[in-house]
Formats: C-alpha cells, sequence, structure tokens
C-alpha cells in the first residue's frame, strides 16, 4: 500500500510541477505583453503598473526556473513547495497591478 501512494505522490508532485511550469510562462507572457502596451503608448499615468508587472515578471520567471529544476531533479519537494510559493507572490503582485490600473482609468 504505501508503495502505491509513493507513486501517486511523485505523479502529483510532477503534475504539480508542470502545471506552475506552464502557468508561470503563460503569466510571464501576460506580463510582458502588457508591458510591453504600456510602454508603446507611452502612457506616465501607468508608469506605477508597469513597475509592478516588472517585479510579477521576474517573480514568474524565478518560479518558472524553481520550478523546472525540481522536475529535472527527480521532483525535490522543497523546490517545489519554494516556485509554490513565489507562484502565488507573483499572483498578488498581478491584482495589485489590476487594482492599481482601475484605479488610473
Amino acid at each position: 500500500m504505501e508503495h502505491n501512494s509513493a507513486e501517486k505522490n511523485k505523479t502529483g508532485s510532477a503534475d504539480v510541477n508542470s502545471n506552475l511550469f506552464n502557468g508561470s510562462i503563460a503569466l510571464l507572457a501576460v506580463c510582458l505583453t502588457v508591458i510591453t502596451i504600456f510602454q508603446v503608448s507611452h502612457s506616465r499615468l501607468l508608469s506605477m503598473v508597469d513597475d509592478v508587472l516588472c517585479v510579477s515578471s521576474g517573480l514568474f520567471t524565478v518560479s518558472m526556473f524553481m520550478s523546472y529544476m525540481s522536475i529535472r531533479k527527480q521532483n525535490l519537494l522543497q523546490l517545489q513547495r519554494i516556485a509554490d510559493k513565489i507562484f502565488i507572490l507573483g499572483l498578488i503582485t498581478i491584482l495589485a497591478a489590476g487594482i492599481l490600473l482601475s484605479f488610473d482609468l
């Protein structure tokens, strides 16, 4: 029984790592696209939102690399937990950017 539980844990861990990796890449692309749009529009009002999205991009990049390393190193649980926490911080910063954007408009 314990052997099946361990295998299920490894598979679940690999799924979480894969989801973190893919989610980080997608949200990084969204952040970079919005930053580019703000830069092209030359809007000074949105410079704070732009800065917050830059922080989000950095967090998603770190989360992506940590998740990738966790996948490559046989699903290290510690790296996965760190990647998960950094991903959540990235989501919080995107939420903050959205709130700032709604107040700027």
